[in-house]
C-alpha cells in the first residue's frame, strides 16, 4: 500500500486515518507526510482487506465536504484508554463528529492527555502517547466519566451504521442512513442546546468533546423514547423563546421549523413532520393560520383552538353559549394582545360529548315556556329561582336565556294521581296566571308538584305538558295558607303582646331597627312580620324598663334618671331625640369601666341613696 514495504493487517473496527498513522510508524516515516501522500495519490490502492467503511472515510480524507459540521472530524483526536489497552489501534468511529462515548465500556472518550491536559495530536495515533509529556494512553489512569444515556444512544446508532451498515433502531429512526441520521441528530442537538451564537449550525471546533458531547446528549434525549423525547425538546425550545408572546408557529419554534420543512425535506424525514404535527395538534394552544402551506390540510381544518365565532359555528351552538363555557371554566381560552393593541381570544372546542349534546339541545326562554305550557314570565321566574338550570345564568339586558334541557326532564316525570278527585280541579297554567303568587311562591309550587308533595292529575292518564296538569283547587289553597303561616311568623301586634308592651312601643322598636322585622308581599299587599328568632334576639340583647324594675323589685319611676346618672345611657326613650320611644330601652351588655352590668349599677345606686338617707 503506497509502495511501502511493511503493510500490517487491518485490525477490527480500525479506521483508515488511524491505520495510515500506524502504517507510517511501522515503516519509520512521518504520519502527516504519509497522509498527504495518500490524499495526493487518487489512484493509490486500498488494502486488500479494507473494510467497507474505509471507502466512506477515504472520500472525506481526499475530498472534504463543505458543510460547517461534517460527518467526520478528522482534526479531532479522541480515544477510549480502555479500548487502547485491549487493542492498540485507532477505531474508525472515534473520528465521527457526534461519537462522544465508548459503546463498549459506556464511558466518555477523552481528547486531552490525562496527565498534562494538552490536546491530543495526530502523532498520538502513531505513538499512542501524549506528544507533550509522553504519558502512554493505553490503559492510562484517566478519569472517564460515565456516558450520558442520550449520547450513548447516538454513538451506538452511528457505530452500527458505519461498521456494519445496520440500522438497529426500530422505526422511524431505523430507516435513516448514516448521513441522514447524523444530519437529524446534529440539527436536533444544536436546536435543543441553548446557544448565544448567531449561527448555531456553524459551531467552531465541533470535534472538541466539550462542544460535541452536549449536542449528542441533547439529540439522544430527543430521539430516545420517540416521540415523547421530541415533544419535550419542542417544549424546551418554546419555553426558551417565550412562545406565549406569539401566535406564530415559526417564531415560537425558531429555526427548527425551517429544518423540518426545508433542510430535512426528504420523504425519509416524514416521521419528524408527523410528530411535529401531533405536537401542534395537542400542545399548540393558539390558532393555526389557514394560509400555512407546510402543515397538513387536515390539521389546519380540524385544529381545536379557534376563535369564538368559529367555535360556535363548528359546534353548532349560539355564540353566547361559548361565553358561558369560558366564564364557567368548562372551556379553555387564551387571549393575545398584538403589537397594534388589538386583543384576540381563542377557545378549545374539545368538549366532553355529554356537555356538547346538552349545549346543542339548549332551548330559549320562549321555547321552554312553550314546552311547559305556561307563560314566559312564569318560566323566567323558574329560571331565576334555579328550578330551571340555565347556561350562563341570568343574561344581560336584551340577551337570550338559554335553558339546560336536562332541567326540563324533571317536569316530564311529575308523579300523577291515578284517579281524579271529586272536588273542582284547575290547570297549573290557570293558577300561574290568575293566582297572585310571588316568584318564590310559584317556584315552591312547581317544586312541590314535581316532587310529588302536591299530586297532579292528567285528564287522559298520560304525561302531558306541565302547564296542562290539573290540581285540586282546595288543596292548593290549603297548601298556600299553611305555607304563608309557616313563613310569616307573627305580626308586630302579636310581638308587642309577647314583650308585654303596647303596640306603639313595638312599632317604635321595629322602626328603630331594635326589633328586626321581615317584609312579605301577599299579592299587592305588604306586611311586616316578626320571627321567633328575631324576638329571641331582642330579648337577649335589650332590656325594657318594666322588666328591669321587676328584677330590682322597685318602682320604675325615677329609675331611668338614676341609671343615666350612673353612666348608663339608654338606646331608646321618650327624651331621646334620635331614638324616640314611649319606654326606655337599655342594652343588656352595656358596661362601665368597672365591668358591672346595668342592673348591678342600679342596685349600687339604690344602696347609695339609702345610705345617704
Amino acid at each position: 500500500m503506497l509502495g511501502l514495504a511493511c503493510v500490517p493487517t487491518v485490525l477490527k473496527a480500525e479506521g483508515l486515518l488511524g491505520y495510515l498513522f500506524r502504517l507510517a510508524g511501522t515503516n519509520g516515516v512521518s504520519g502527516d507526510e504519509l497522509l498527504e501522500a495518500y490524499r495526493a495519490d487518487a489512484e493509490a490502492e486500498m488494502h486488500p482487506d479494507a473494510p467497507d467503511h474505509w471507502r466512506i472515510e477515504s472520500e472525506e480524507l481526499r475530498r472534504p465536504g463543505t458543510s460547517p459540521v461534517r460527518l467526520w472530524a478528522h482534526r479531532a483526536i479522541r480515544c477510549c484508554p480502555r479500548c487502547l489497552a485491549e487493542g492498540a489501534h485507532w477505531r474508525a468511529s472515534w473520528h465521527l463528529s457526534l461519537y462522544t462515548c465508548c459503546t463498549r465500556h459506556k464511558l466518555e472518550l477523552i481528547d486531552r492527555c490525562p496527565s498534562c491536559s494538552e490536546t491530543l495530536t495526530n502523532s498520538t495515533m502513531s505513538t499512542f502517547a501524549c506528544d507533550q509529556c509522553w504519558t502512554p494512553l493505553e490503559g492510562a489512569p484517566a478519569i472517564q466519566a460515565t456516558a450520558d444515556a442520550g449520547a450513548l444512544l447516538i454513538a451506538r446508532e452511528l457505530e452500527e451504521r458505519l461498521l456494519y451498515g445496520e440500522r438497529t433502531s426500530e422505526k422511524p429512526v431505523g430507516i435513516l442512513s448514516l448521513l441522514d441520521f447524523h444530519d437529524v441528530a446534529l440539527r436536533l442537538g444544536v436546536r435543543g442546546s441553548p446557544s448565544s451564537r448567531t449561527k448555531p449550525m456553524k459551531p467552531s471546533n465541533i470535534g472538541a468533546l466539550s462542544i460535541a458531547s452536549p449536542i449528542a446528549a441533547q439529540a439522544g434525549q430527543a430521539l430516545f423514547n420517540w416521540p415523547r423525547g421530541f415533544m419535550r425538546l419542542l417544549d424546551s425550545i418554546r419555553t426558551r423563546r417565550k412562545s406565549e408572546q406569539t401566535w406564530q408557529i415559526p417564531r415560537a419554534i425558531g429555526p427548527l421549523y425551517h429544518d423540518l420543512y426545508k433542510a430535512l425535506s426528504g420523504s425519509q424525514f416524514d416521521f419528524l413532520r408527523s410528530a411535529f404535527e401531533e405536537y401542534v395538534r395537542d400542545c399548540w394552544h393558539a390558532p393555526v393560520a389557514l394560509r400555512n402551506r407546510n402543515l397538513s390540510q387536515d390539521l389546519i381544518e380540524n385544529h381545536h383552538w379557534v376563535s369564538r365565532g368559529e367555535a360556535a359555528r363548528s359546534l353548532g351552538v349560539d355564540a353566547p353559549l361559548i361565553d358561558y363555557l369560558v366564564a364557567s371554566g368548562q372551556m379553555q381560552s387564551r387571549e393575545h394582545r398584538y403589537p397594534s393593541g388589538r386583543q384576540a381570544r381563542v377557545v378549545d372546542v374539545n368538549l366532553a360529548a355529554p356537555l356538547l349534546e346538552r349545549l346543542r339541545q339548549a332551548v330559549t326562554l320562549e321555547q321552554a315556556a312553550e314546552r311547559l305550557a305556561i307563560g314566559k314570565t312564569r318560566t323566567r321566574q323558574l329560571a331565576e329561582a334555579g328550578v330551571l338550570m340555565t347556561f350562563g345564568g341570568k343574561p344581560r339586558r336584551g340577551a337570550r336565556w338559554w335553558i339546560d334541557p336536562v332541567s326540563l326532564e324533571q317536569f316530564h316525570d311529575t308523579p300523577l294521581l291515578p284517579t281524579p278527585p271529586d272536588t273542582p280541579v284547575l290547570s297549573v297554567a290557570h293558577f300561574a296566571r290568575h293566582l297572585a303568587m310571588t316568584q318564590a311562591e310559584f317556584s315552591a309550587l312547581a317544586q312541590s308538584i314535581v316532587h310529588g308533595r302536591l299530586r297532579a292529575i292528567s285528564p287522559g292518564g298520560t304525561h302531558i305538558p306541565f302547564g296542562k296538569l290539573l290540581l285540586d283547587e282546595q288543596e292548593i289553597r290549603s297548601w298556600r295558607q299553611s305555607r304563608q303561616r309557616k313563613a310569616s311568623g307573627m305580626s308586630v301586634s302579636q310581638a308587642a303582646k309577647e314583650l308585654g308592651v303596647k303596640e306603639e312601643v313595638a312599632y317604635a322598636l321595629a322602626r328603630l331597627g331594635l326589633l328586626r322585622t321581615d317584609t312579605e308581599r301577599h299579592g299587592r299587599r305588604k306586611t311586616q312580620t316578626v320571627s321567633d328568632a328575631s324576638l329571641k334576639r331582642f330579648r337577649r340583647s335589650y332590656v325594657l324598663a318594666p322588666e328591669l324594675a321587676a328584677l330590682l323589685k322597685t318602682d320604675p319611676r325615677g329609675m331611668a334618671k338614676r341609671l343615666i346618672s350612673a353612666g348608663i345611657k339608654p338606646v331608646a326613650g321618650p327624651r331621646l331625640a334620635g331614638a324616640p320611644c314611649r319606654q326606655y330601652v337599655w342594652r343588656r351588655d352595656v358596661t362601665t369601666t368597672s365591668g358591672k352590668f346595668a342592673h348591678d349599677l342600679f342596685l349600687a345606686a339604690v344602696r347609695a341613696d339609702r345610705c345617704r338617707a
